[in-house]
């Protein structure tokens, strides 16, 4: 899965300084080919961290990869699961 998130979003998570995360900027192209924005980035977690609690999440797997997510309706974090630094 693919998070492109907004410049504000970016910026915020940004400032509380996550290892293990990189930005790839993008941009944003109209169907006739006019970049719209240059204000988005990929955020790409490059160590994540398997902390979703599958008991309380509501969420559809993949019928092309079985046990994968494919889209969630409720997230839910077990926070038990995530390493004190991160």
């Amino acid at each position: 899965m693919v998070s492109v998130v907004s410049k504000k979003l970016r910026d915020a998570i940004a400032s509380r300084k996550p290892e293990h995360v990189e930005y790839l900027r993008v941009s944003i192209i109209d169907t006739l080919g006019r970049v719209l924005s240059t204000d988005y980035s990929i955020m790409h977690p490059t160590e994540p961290v398997d902390c979703i609690d599958r008991e309380r999440s509501d969420f559809k797997e993949s019928r092309i990869k079985p046990g994968r997510i494919s889209r969630f309706k409720k997230l839910v974090i077990d926070e038990s699961r995530i390493p004190p630094d991160r």
